[in-house]
């Protein structure tokens, strides 16, 4: 079993909300529409979520995004997204893992790993409940299942840049090897 069918959806839901527009400001594609399209408020959840999977796509295939040359950054990190909290902290990972896939495609350089996965875990440590709580099946029941997809996104990212770190700079120093098997239990 392999997850080619999931690149392929990914792939097909991305060119149809580009075709749709949602990669532009909603609110003034849409305008005075919404008895017609629904909500803008679900339309610009679903593009959340459309940029969202194809990130976690790229990553799990090693592929570059692809939205790599759409702009997200109209919708500033301050202005909440909607009010909601679970889709404030997706879309920062978000933003998080298009700025290190950025880093790993740049065409100049060697992405610095160990600065990138430290960036991952200051975001955990800023964004997400203690990881106590994932650990202990009474407190999990405390964390929202949008937390566990990002925590677990977030280990997949670390776990990605170590085995890249090892794969290119050939890195077999203890703190690679701590860090992996760390990341690899939780």
């Amino acid at each position: 079993f392999d997850d080619s069918n999931i690149v392929n959806i990914v792939t097909n839901m991305v060119s149809t909300a580009i075709s749709m527009g949602l990669d532009r400001n909603i609110d003034q594609v849409y305008k005075d529409q919404e008895n017609i399209v629904g909500s803008l408020r679900s339309l610009k959840n679903m593009w959340m979520v459309i940029v969202f999977l194809d990130l976690e796509c790229a990553i799990q295939t090693g592929r570059p995004l692809n939205l790599a040359s759409i702009d997200l950054d109209f919708q500033s990190d301050d202005e909440p997204f909607d009010g909601e909290v679970q889709l404030n902290k997706l879309r920062k990972v978000t933003k998080l893992g298009r700025k290190i896939l950025t880093c790993i495609y740049t065409k100049r350089g060697t992405p610095k790993f160990k600065g990138l996965v430290d960036y991952i875990i200051d975001f955990m440590e800023r964004e997400l409940p203690n990881i106590s709580y994932f650990m202990d099946s009474k407190l999990l029941a405390e964390v929202g299942l949008d937390d566990v997809r990002i925590v677990t996104f977030c280990l997949e990212m670390i776990l990605c840049l170590n085995n890249l770190n090892f794969a290119i700079n050939r890195d077999v120093g203890s703190s690679l090897r701590n860090s992996s098997i760390h990341t690899s239990l939780l």
